[in-house]
């Protein structure tokens, strides 16, 4: 999942200019994956936020509110922070994204976290 930055530093690269979800969205896969990093850790989360906002709505007839509640979860625990080069994630940290881990693989099957989760799909 593009949103596991919190558990382990990233080498430092350099930066980019911002990029709206759409214009990295347009990018092909391999692209967008050697972006990212190079993005600054706000538009890294800007992004994952939009993207997860944005499958939200694309599936809101289908989702419970156990479902709904898990996803306000997972949209508050992507933080700029999460992407700082050479940041560490305190034991807590480790634990909280753990166990959102769980319950996800535990709510959502691999095609929806893999939709809703990753920057890989590309949203209709």
């Amino acid at each position: 999942m593009v949103f596991c930055a919190v558990l382990g530093p990233q080498p430092v690269r350099a930066q980019i200019p911002h990029q709206s979800y759409d214009a990295f969205m347009s990018l092909d896969d391999d692209e967008r994956l050697a972006r990212f990093g190079q993005l600054a850790p706000e538009n890294q989360a800007e992004l994952q936020r939009e993207h997860l906002a944005r499958w939200r709505k694309l599936h809101a007839d289908s989702l419970t509110d156990e479902k709904r509640k898990l996803l306000d979860e997972v949209a508050a625990s992507i933080r700029a922070e999460n992407y700082s080069p050479g940041r560490r994630a305190s034991a807590d940290e480790v634990r909280a994204f753990m166990d959102l881990s769980q319950r996800v693989s535990a709510l959502f099957t691999p095609e929806e976290s893999s939709g809703a989760f990753t920057l890989r799909a590309r949203l209709h």
